[in-house]
């Protein structure tokens, strides 16, 4: 399965927060462009294959106090993880620019500018099918051999 491309229904958004509200208010305002589930922060933190099914994850920094930069940043914002967007309100911004520092993608403010937070999460979800493409691309370079090993005969070449 090929985990850089969004679903056909639409680029699947993973949202970390202990507000259960956000991931279905953020649902109806963000349209069928995107495909919303919340997601527990015991659950990310117990399996780690769970960010395999998003494109992008939002972490809700309001609800959700990361023990610290470092872990988190080991944990949820190492690769091959899908990108990372903290949502803090204006009394968080610290935290979510430590934590954009660590590695996040980026940070919105909360409550979220819709226009804004669409433009964002189409962005890192390009992002991410773009280094997916990039590389598919290069494991299919490493793969192809000879053409480097190839040495001319005539004697002009072996001058060279």
């Amino acid at each position: 399965m090929n985990t850089t491309q969004a679903s056909p229904k639409g680029m699947r958004v993973g949202i970390l927060s202990q507000d259960a509200t956000l991931s279905v208010l953020l649902s109806s305002v963000l349209g069928s462009e995107f495909v919303v589930r919340a997601v527990l922060v015991s659950e990310a933190a117990a399996d780690a294959e769970l960010f395999d099914q998003f494109d992008v994850l939002i972490l809700d920094v309001d609800s959700t106090t990361p023990p610290s930069s470092e872990e988190w940043s080991n944990h949820l914002l190492s690769p091959p993880r899908p990108p990372v967007i903290i949502m803090a309100d204006d009394e968080h911004r610290g935290r979510a620019l430590e934590l954009v520092e660590c590695g996040a993608h980026g940070h919105v403010r909360k409550p979220p500018a819709v226009r804004e937070l669409r433009s964002v999460l189409r962005s890192e979800c390009e992002h991410r099918s773009l280094k997916g493409e990039l590389e598919a691309a290069r494991r299919k370079l490493e793969k192809l051999t000879g053409l480097d090993q190839l040495t001319g005969s005539s004697a002009q070449m072996q001058l060279v």
